[in-house]
């Protein structure tokens, strides 16, 4: 099989030299974390969730129907349920990272 010598891209491989200028606030400076396309990507799908769901909501007929009592329940019980599910991460990474 042919092998490719084509370096992966890492998020930490960026010129030292530009953290000490202006150039280091430039969103597209090449070799950062800001250089990846992926990340733009995530951002982009994040960004219109989150406008079609506020969208939605702004325009739910009655929505002063929905009790508050109910809300601060689910709220509740999401905050519970992600750092249920933080821990579980962080429990994951700390085994994996002394492993």
């Amino acid at each position: 099989p042919k092998e490719s010598f084509e370096p992966e891209w890492d998020s930490t491989n960026y010129d030292i030299t530009k953290m000490t200028t202006w150039a280091a606030f430039g969103v597209a400076a090449t070799g950062g974390a800001w250089d990846n396309d992926s990340l733009w990507r995530c951002f982009g799908c994040a960004m219109l969730l989150s406008c079609s769901v506020a969208v939605v909501v702004i325009f739910i007929p009655h929505s002063s129907l929905v009790a508050p009592d109910q809300m601060a329940k689910i709220g509740t019980f999401m905050n519970v349920f992600v750092g249920i599910l933080l821990g579980f991460f962080l429990s994951s990474s700390m085994t994996r990272w002394y492993r």
